[in-house]
């Protein structure tokens, strides 16, 4: 079965308005929507609004382009969320009426493509699709979802990628892209989940991860490690009678007389700090001065 000129456009246009609807779904639902469609990256880049524009208006002109037709002429402003949705409706109407055939035979045949200021060039129409067609489209596509990104809309790659990604995945639909539930056997390998002892692997597994979490935000939090320096430099002189990191004297023994008693006494420090920096509270370990 060869790959067409069709396939590798419409389908993905298509695809491209789905992932748009449903970033804009998200966005809209975000406490600052009000703002979102005004809002842009840089301020000498372009609005929100200006890319959903884009991302419809270039979908459109494929099937113009590839087909020979006019390009559509899009009336009104798209001021609201509604307005993107109706854009975007009409441009999934448009791309309905592509005709296959007539698209595929243009692979090699001339089409025009104005370029602005840089003015007006022909080219084969796989070199318009390839070369201009899909990298617009995709850039302003990712430049909504940057946008919202920005303005701390909660989008994950999901979001963008599911409308893509979705018609292709065997026995699934789109609905299940999303991951399926977690439960006591679908986090453990396929080998571990018919065992009768899976549940209680799992909550292991799920106490051995939040207390990794605890650690790691406490050895995060600042402070920590000059703190632990401070317990280790104390515990050195206090039962060791001297700073490890200074130079020992001249005929000093380099042995240490009690290292079971100091490595104990420093977990247990160590430890201590721990629930003190969880507390919020860090330990004010204070030495004495170095000896002259």
């Amino acid at each position: 079965m060869s790959y067409s000129l069709y396939d590798a456009s419409i389908p993905l246009a298509k695809s491209a308005l789905k992932s748009l609807t449903n970033i804009l779904k998200l966005g809209e639902a975000s406490p600052n929507a009000a703002t979102l469609l005004a809002a842009r990256i840089h301020p000498d880049m372009l609005p929100l609004v200006f890319q959903v524009k884009m991302v419809t208006d270039t979908s459109t002109k494929i099937v113009a382009r590839l087909t020979g037709a006019e390009p559509h002429a899009w009336e009104g402003e798209v001021e609201t969320f509604a307005d993107c949705y109706a854009r975007i409706a009409k441009a999934e109407e448009i791309l309905a009426t592509a005709d296959k055939d007539v698209i595929n035979k243009r692979q090699n045949e001339l089409v025009t493509l104005g370029m602005g200021s840089a003015g007006t060039f022909e080219m084969p129409g796989s070199h318009y699709l390839n070369g201009y067609v899909l990298p617009n489209l995709f850039f302003h596509l990712s430049t909504a979802y940057n946008i919202m990104r920005k303005e701390g809309v909660p989008l994950g790659k999901q979001a963008y990628l599911e409308s893509f990604i979705g018609q292709y995945l065997k026995h699934q639909t789109s609905s299940q892209f999303l991951p399926p539930p977690r439960s006591a056997t679908n986090l453990l390998p396929q080998h571990l989940q018919e065992n009768t002892m899976s549940p209680y692997l799992f909550a292991l597994r799920l106490i051995q991860a939040f207390e990794d979490r605890i650690i790691d935000t406490i050895l995060r939090q600042p402070g920590f490690h000059r703190a632990v320096g401070r317990i280790h430099r104390a515990i050195n002189e206090k039962q060791h009678g001297r700073n490890p990191h200074e130079p020992l004297a001249p005929g000093e023994a380099t042995a240490d007389p009690n290292p079971g008693g100091r490595a104990d006494g420093f977990f247990k420090h160590f430890i201590g700090e721990l629930k003190n920096q969880a507390r919020g509270k860090p330990t004010d370990i204070t030495t004495k001065p170095p000896t002259k």
